[in-house]
């Protein structure tokens, strides 16, 4: 859970390109950014992380 919640802090710094790069969906990202503070909401729509 703590390495998800790492990229979703990476998320709310606005290092999109990274995310992309190692293999989050645009989905997920428009998702963190627009939802600010709801962390457990990011994770439960994207839990697999990078490379599903």
């Amino acid at each position: 859970m703590e390495y998800q919640i790492g990229y979703v802090r990476m998320v709310q710094g606005y290092h999109r390109k990274q995310l992309m790069r190692e293999g989050w969906s645009r989905r997920f990202i428009l998702v963190c950014l627009e939802n600010g503070r709801r962390i457990e909401n990011w994770l439960k729509i994207e839990l697999s992380g990078p490379g599903s």
